[in-house]
Formats: C-alpha cells, structure tokens, sequence
C-alpha cells in the first residue's frame, strides 16, 4: 500500500510512504501525514482518511482539511451560512461523540451540479476565507492525485514493477518521479523560454 502527497499546484509529488502489506489501509499513514504537514496546511483528503480523531489531530496542529461527507455521518446543525438553490453552507456539528470519538465543528458545504448535491465538509468555518464554490472546486482538483497515479502507472511504466523486494519497488518509485518531477520542471522551463504557457 503506497501513500502519496502531492502539491497540488505544482503537481509533484512531496512524500510518499509505502507499506508491505497491500491490505493496509489509508488511515494508518494519519501519524506520518500529521508529522509532515505544518501549521495553516490545507489538506484535501481521500474519504480513506475519514477518521474524526485524525481530523481533529489536524485542527489542534493548526491545520485545515477538506473532503466528502459520509452518508451515514451523524451531524447537528449549529448555523446556516447560506441557503440556495444551489449552494448550502452550515456550520455543522459532526460525530456522535461515541467510544471517545471527538465532536467535530465543522461546515458542510453541499453544491449542486445538474441535479447531483455533492456534500464536503471543511474545518475553515469561515466562509469569507474559504467560499462554498472554492471548496468544491479544490476537491475536484483532488483528481490530479488520480491522474498523477495514472501518468505514474501508465506513461512513466510503474504499472509493472522490475523487482519483488520492498526496497527495489521503493528504489524504482522514487527514481520514477525523481525523473518525471526533473521532467515537468524541464517542460516548465522551455515554456516560459518560448513564452508559452
């Protein structure tokens, strides 16, 4: 099972952590990511991290997060920021508090595009610093993290691994976005050279 930080403006990887046992899930990279991350990061989170303690490990840090809402998430409405046809915002109290899981203060943001509400939630409760259209707006840009796995796997050829030991799959993924990091910055470079975008 493989972790993997992007920035998400530049579009490079920041850190990835791999474990042996591919059945690991996402949650158990929580005390890594909290290490990595520093104070007024905002994190754009697969639902694999959706752990309230976690969450609130984050905010305590200084940090923000923004990801979807579960289905089945018990939430207590607190304040309505905004209310129309197309946008909601609330300041929500999520959890039930149960078997020493925090009480989050957060705000659900829910957008509707055609007739699909996608539902996020933010740990920014100010909707001045963060607007509603701007969250669903990053959570869609999460797909870069997809797409990167994709130009990973598919044009740089991590698809298929050249050895089966731990420390060979880590050599060969890391000199594989060493190269494609090298790579975009080249490619960066010529464009501004050439005046292009």
């Amino acid at each position: 099972k493989m972790c993997l930080v992007i920035d998400l403006v530049r579009q490079l990887p920041k850190e990835l952590w791999f474990r042996e046992d591919a059945m690991t899930h996402d949650t158990n990279f929580t005390q890594q990511l909290l290490n990595f991350v520093g104070c007024k990061t905002l994190l754009i989170l697969d639902r694999g991290f959706y752990d309230f303690t976690f969450f609130a490990r984050l905010i305590d840090q200084g940090c923000h997060l923004i990801t979807r809402l579960k289905a089945n998430a018990t939430l207590e409405t607190v304040r309505i920021l905004t209310k129309t046809d197309h946008v909601r915002d609330t300041i929500i109290r999520l959890g039930s508090g149960q078997k020493e899981v925090p009480i989050l203060t957060v705000r659900l943001i829910e957008v509707r595009f055609e007739r699909t509400w996608h539902r996020y939630i933010t740990s920014v409760l100010d909707p001045e610093v963060l607007p509603p259209c701007v969250v669903a707006d990053l959570y869609r840009r999460r797909w870069r993290i997809e797409d990167a796995f994709n130009t990973a796997k598919r044009l740089l050829g991590l698809a298929y691994l050249w050895t089966g030991s731990v420390n060979g799959i880590q050599l060969q993924i890391w000199a594989t976005w060493l190269f494609y990091a090298v790579l975009v910055d080249l490619g960066d470079a010529v464009a501004d050279a050439m005046t292009l975008p």
